[in-house]
């Protein structure tokens, strides 16, 4: 079926408008999206947009490591992490082991749970000082009432919240998707945030846009306003 597109949404200001309620943007909020290929942020200050961005580094990156460093298929690899994964280190028994067992032509082996969460905690440590660095350049991250909440795929890492909490010296939170009506447990999932902003994004389009336009929605949003 022949599919056109109809508008194109930055990936931070979707999962922002289901992540975030109003009164968060007025206190103050950074959106940490971290997806697959990319971490998109958007930072709110007293209701509107200050700063927002996209870095080319994801959960797919953390995948690849482990492949790497620890030699196994990357299909393996992105069991484990989800599985098995933890950005928090000395969490765990001195020479506590993972056993992958055989499967289709994988032997199997064991793996030492603290490299694995050493792997991790390094990617995800450079990805988030890497976007503070980009943050600091402007003073917005100072007035972040609200702290900071971590949504996609990545964010259900055990111990992500703490790491940002670490970097950034403000409250963080694991995030998906508010409830609302219809919307199921599954659907909450954080990895949807993003398709579930986005939905969000194109009734607001659809209700709107007769009578106001596309630009006064566009400025809806990044004022604020619902």
């Amino acid at each position: 079926m022949p599919l056109d597109v109809e508008d194109v949404v930055f990936g931070g200001l979707a999962s922002a408008q289901v992540v975030l309620t109003q009164h968060q943007k007025d206190l103050g909020a950074l959106v940490i999206d971290i997806g697959g290929g990319t971490t998109d942020y958007i930072l709110y200050a007293d209701g509107a947009v200050k700063q927002s961005g996209c870095i080319a580094i994801g959960g797919d990156h953390i995948t690849n490591d482990i492949s790497m460093g620890l030699r196994i298929p990357m299909a393996r690899a992105e069991k484990l992490k989800i599985e098995e994964g933890s950005c928090v280190l000395g969490n765990c028994f001195p020479g506590e082991m993972i056993l992958l067992k055989d499967d289709s032509g994988f032997a199997g082996k064991e793996i030492e749970r603290e490299t694995l969460n050493t792997i991790i905690h390094m990617r995800l440590r450079e990805t988030l000082e890497l976007l503070k660095r980009r943050l600091d350049e402007e003073p917005f991250i100072n007035y972040l009432g609200g702290g900071i909440f971590i949504t996609g795929g990545c964010s259900l890492l055990n111990g992500i919240d703490n790491l940002a909490e670490e970097i950034f010296e403000m409250p963080a939170h694991a995030a998906h998707a508010q409830t609302t009506s219809g919307v199921t447990a599954a659907v909450e999932n954080p990895q949807f945030s993003t398709a579930i902003g986005l939905i969000k994004y194109a009734q607001a389009v659809q209700t709107d846009r007769p009578a106001r336009g596309f630009g006064r929605i566009l400025g809806r949003i990044f004022s604020g306003r619902r």
